[in-house]
């Protein structure tokens, strides 16, 4: 089309009052002028509405907070349970602890920091570490009456603490010498750490019944 234009305005002889240049190319960039002025309009248009509609939430404007229970009871009964059982190997049961506190993704993988977030959190309902040292023996997720949600996190636990080499246990109803069982064959000794800072890989999730 330019070289049309160009060898339109050749053959031609320049008037006194004739336009200069070639018509249809001055209309293809007032075009693109035009659409690059708009898109440029709709992008501050949309920054500045997504400016005012997200809050932000300063401490001044904090409401008034209630106390609530760290642990149902049925939550506060299995953790003395694992308090009871864990003791004897040497181990302290500890009550909601984030993913973020006892993993973290490697830095070199794939959107890391992301993960890293995403890690925080997640929360495991008890984990079991060693009593003098605090390394994690355990991940225990109380597993009665799951919500497609909270099914959803617990893949995501299961994966991390099995990639970590961390032993996994899901417990539904349970009794205090199944419990008992079940921790003894997830249990393992702690092997001497390697360059990567990784254990052995231990069996997935089991029910305790």
């Amino acid at each position: 089309m330019i070289i049309l234009c160009f060898r339109h305005h050749m053959h031609r002889k320049a008037g006194p009052r004739e336009r200069k240049g070639c018509p249809v190319l001055n209309s293809i960039l007032f075009s693109v002028v035009v659409f690059v002025l708009v898109a440029l309009l709709l992008l501050c248009l949309i920054l500045l509405f997504a400016s005012v509609s997200k809050p932000k939430l300063r401490p001044a404007d904090l409401p008034r907070c209630d106390r609530k229970e760290l642990l149902s009871a049925k939550e506060r009964t299995m953790l003395q349970d694992l308090q009871t059982v864990g003791v004897k190997s040497g181990m302290s049961a500890y009550p909601r602890v984030t993913l973020g506190a006892i993993l973290q993704p490697v830095p070199s993988a794939e959107n890391a920091d992301l993960w890293s977030k995403r890690l925080s959190e997640e929360y495991a309902d008890f984990v079991l570490c060693d009593k003098d040292t605090l390394a994690v023996r355990l991940v225990v997720i109380h597993g009665d009456k799951m919500s497609p949600e909270r099914k959803a996190q617990a893949e995501i636990i299961e994966k991390a603490c099995d990639m970590a080499g961390i032993p996994f246990l899901v417990v539904r109803e349970y009794n205090l010498p199944g419990l008992e069982k079940a921790l003894e064959q997830k249990i393992t000794p702690l092997p001497p750490p390697t360059r990567q800072g990784r254990v052995g890989r231990v069996a997935a999730s089991a029910s305790v019944t």
